[in-house]
């Protein structure tokens, strides 16, 4: 079981690998991990978003790799290995409980094959896509 990792701190790398941070931005409502780095297996993705209100709801992630999800610290989403060997990215929902104000957001995702790519939509307990106020890359203003 993989704690939620500490997007402050610094990691030192393992043999062979190294970290990078990137600002992937979106296509076609996906994040390209693969697009803006050709190196790596898994990568972590943080977004910032603000609520009026606290909710329930659900996250449901598209990835074609398995995907881990973290909400306001808290492990919501551990994805197993797709049982089949086409790379498509198929939708996992995870139950979410959203604060009034900021909620903080990490997701990993890993490669698999060529396609190295995610997105996430939030949607109400009854699966109705949810606006929030607003989000961020790098935290509250």
């Amino acid at each position: 079981d993989e704690t939620m990792p500490q997007i402050t701190k610094t990691y030192a790398a393992k043999a062979g690998e190294e970290w990078k941070i990137l600002n992937a931005g979106l296509e076609d409502n996906y994040v390209d991990l693969g697009r803006s780095y050709a190196g790596g297996e898994c990568g972590y993705a943080v977004c910032y978003l603000d609520s009026k209100d606290s909710f329930r709801g659900h996250i449901v992630i598209r990835s074609a790799g398995r995907a881990k999800l973290w909400l306001n610290g808290k492990e919501i989403l551990a994805s197993a290995p797709p049982a089949d060997d086409y790379p498509i990215c198929r939708a996992q929902k995870a139950p979410a409980q959203f604060n009034a104000g900021w909620n903080q957001l990490l997701v990993k995702t890993e490669r698999r094959k060529a396609m190295w790519t995610f997105s996430c939509s939030i949607t109400d307990v009854n699966g109705r896509w949810v606006r929030l106020q607003g989000s961020s890359p790098n935290g509250p203003p």
